[in-house]
C-alpha cells in the first residue's frame, strides 16, 4: 500500500507504543485505554485481510 499523504498507520502505532514507555503510569494507562479501542477498529481488521 502507499501512504503518501499521512504515513503508514502501523508505523505511527508503533511510535505510540514507544511514547507509552516514556509516560507516567497513569497517563500511559489512560492512553492505552484509547489505543485499545483504536486497535480493535483498525489493526485487527487489517490483519484479518491477509
Amino acid at each position: 500500500m502507499h501512504w503518501y499523504c499521512c504515513g503508514n498507520p502501523l508505523e505511527g502505532r508503533a511510535l505510540l507504543d514507544r511514547v507509552l514507555l516514556a509516560m507516567t503510569p497513569r497517563s500511559a494507562r489512560e492512553l492505552r485505554a484509547v489505543l485499545t479501542k483504536y486497535d480493535a477498529l483498525w489493526i485487527t481488521p487489517y490483519l484479518d485481510r491477509g
